[in-house]
């Protein structure tokens, strides 16, 4: 695991620490992610918001599942349910860029 993995964790594990959990690992999840995407080109960036919205939403369910409300069995499994259904369709995105691209190649 990286040192910055460890660090998130901690911010989940640790509640003691200063400010919100939730709102640090999203922060720092969103500045590692804004820093990443700045060196894509176009159709790269694409791909990464794909799989960036599915890592958020999986950051989401992760706190969700904390929480007292959500942790009844329907909660949880709807939530997996919506998570299988995002990683679908950012595979299938992938996929579709992928195909687009062999399209241009066997064109030009």
């Amino acid at each position: 695991m990286s040192l910055f993995g460890i660090e998130q964790m901690g911010n989940v594990m640790f509640p003691s620490r200063s400010g919100n959990r939730e709102d640090r690992v999203k922060g720092a999840l969103d500045d590692v992610a804004g820093a990443t995407e700045g060196a894509f080109c176009e159709r790269t960036k694409s791909v990464f918001e794909s799989g960036d919205k599915l890592q958020g939403e999986m950051v989401d369910a992760v706190f969700d599942a904390f929480k007292s409300e959500n942790t009844s069995p329907s909660n949880v499994m709807n939530r997996m349910a919506d998570l299988v259904e995002d990683s679908a369709e950012a595979i299938r995105k992938v996929a579709g860029k992928k195909e687009e691209e062999k399209e241009e190649e066997s064109a030009g």
